[in-house]
């Protein structure tokens, strides 16, 4: 659902409210899967802010070295921190 994440650090739970409130009126208990970036292995549930900003989420390399639609575990650049520990 792009709508509950369209922009970085903001949500939007209204559907999911929605969906409860629903269940709960009709005796249903709800158990929610929160799939995140990894349901199939493709990045397709997540939000568009994070598919274009591929230097913060870069994907994972094929054999080639081209990237596909997936997103990598790893992230991006490391910048250097103000303070704290020191990145090699």
């Amino acid at each position: 659902m792009e709508r509950d994440r369209t922009e970085e650090g903001k949500f939007d739970f209204r559907d999911f409210d929605r969906i409860l409130l629903r269940a709960r009126a009709e005796g249903f208990r709800v158990d929610l899967l929160w799939f995140g970036t990894w349901k199939n292995g493709a990045m397709d549930w997540a939000p568009n802010w994070v598919k274009t900003d591929t230097a913060r989420f870069p994907r994972v390399l094929d054999s080639g070295g081209k990237p596909i639609r997936v997103l990598s575990p790893h992230s991006g650049p490391r910048s250097t921190p103000t303070s704290g520990p020191t990145w090699p």
